[in-house]
């Protein structure tokens, strides 16, 4: 137990230099490191459509309700 160390972060799976990790060291130097941040992307070809955009607002405005939640940043 004495060489026991414990980590609230998530582990890092990918390697230093793969794609995704150099993305994210770009998105930190530009936006900062926040620990209660939560991110959602998604890649949909019918997200620009009257039904889907309204599914999206009906979405966030569900988060926007959440005492714990401060901000939201949507289209």
């Amino acid at each position: 137990m004495e060489n026991m160390r414990f980590t609230y972060t998530e582990a890092n799976l990918l390697p230093d230099e793969h794609e995704i990790n150099l993305q994210y060291k770009q998105f930190l130097e530009k936006f900062g490191e926040e620990g209660n941040l939560i991110v959602i992307g998604f890649k949909d070809s019918t997200f620009f459509t009257p039904k889907t955009i309204k599914l999206w607002e009906n979405f966030i405005n569900d988060i926007k309700k959440d005492k714990a939640v401060e901000l939201t940043l949507s289209i």
